[in-house]
């Protein structure tokens, strides 16, 4: 879709200023995600505070160690990352990432308003979460590697599930582990609770009080159980009335006034406000980019020590010092 880009500063080993960097990537996007796996040699990479401050988007960036070892740095914390670890950075803020050896990871870059809408403010509002090796991030990592050799000819329907459910998988590898003890009965009724908001979001009204009593709980939990995520029962009900908005936009030629009808905005113009605000573009710009999209959506294979244009991605060889624009 739109050029995603995310600017870093890189560096590698003054030993053998010939050699470049070492790098191989293939990437596919899904609509705003871009899916990439890469492949570097020794590097260090740094995203600095003007670079974040002269960003055109504000973008999360999901990465996962499939072999080899990177060192993430926030600040004054820094931590390792080994196989099967994942790690969501808001893009906004500062970063080091340093590579002694070999490694191959896979990212997925996306708009913050998008994995806000799929997941929760509290995602966002962190700088870096390290999740470590996890049945969950193993099943992420199997679903990405499908979505690396899906055929060129997926439908935009099919693309745009997807793109979902990578997303809400990412969502659902970042929930932290319960130890083995279990979570808290309040989150154990979580998914069960959100699946009957997606079957009653056509409904006018979804209260507190209709949430506990289908499900037997008092309103009190039903208020604890969000807020524990940082959200609301009113903030995640306006995100999937939201996004189903967003779906039809994209899959069907309804008009935007009957899916802003049919998503329960009391017009137009505040489906328009709405969609605007969250994810930096209104409607009508959003289905025209989805048909462009349509007409033009590849993938791309890069070697080692060459350079690349694609989608305002470029990455350069030779260098010892360059600013690079990665996805």
């Amino acid at each position: 879709m739109a050029g995603i880009n995310v600017a870093l500063a890189v560096r590698v080993p003054p030993a053998d200023p010939t050699r470049g960097i070492d790098l191989g990537m293939q990437k596919r996007t899904y609509r705003e995600l871009a899916v990439v796996n890469m492949q570097c040699g020794p590097l260090s990479a740094a995203r600095t505070s003007r670079q974040a401050a002269e960003s055109d988007g504000a973008l999360m960036t999901a990465l996962l160690v499939r072999s080899g070892t990177e060192l993430i740095g926030q600040d004054d914390s820094t931590t390792l990352l080994r196989k099967g670890d994942l790690l969501l950075w808001n893009c906004e803020r500062p970063a080091r990432f340093t590579v002694g050896n070999l490694v191959e990871k896979r990212l997925m870059v996306v708009p913050t308003g998008l994995l806000t809408a799929v997941g929760s403010s509290r995602l966002v509002e962190s700088g870096l979460i390290v999740r470590r090796r996890s049945p969950a991030t193993e099943l992420l990592d199997h679903f990405l590697e499908s979505l690396l050799v899906a055929g060129e000819d997926l439908g935009s329907t099919a693309v745009c599930t997807v793109r979902n459910a990578a997303l809400e998988l990412l969502v659902g590898s970042l929930h932290p582990s319960d130890g083995g003890g279990g979570p808290a009965p309040s989150m154990a009724l979580r998914p069960a609770i959100e699946d009957w908001i997606d079957h009653h979001l056509p409904d006018t009204v979804i209260t507190p009080a209709s949430v506990a009593a289908a499900h037997a709980v008092s309103v009190r939990t039903v208020h604890r159980m969000f807020a524990e995520t940082g959200d609301t029962l009113g903030s995640v009900v306006r995100l999937r009335r939201l996004m189903r908005a967003r779906r039809e936009l994209e899959c069907t030629h309804h008009s935007i006034t009957a899916i802003a009808s049919r998503w329960g905005y009391s017009d137009s113009s505040h489906f328009t406000r709405t969609f605007k605000h969250q994810f930096g573009m209104s409607p009508t710009d959003h289905r025209a980019l989805c048909r462009q999209d349509d007409e033009g959506r590849e993938g791309e294979v890069v070697g080692n020590g060459v350079a690349v244009q694609s989608h305002g991605t470029r990455v350069h060889a030779p260098t010892t010092v360059r600013q690079n624009t990665l996805t």
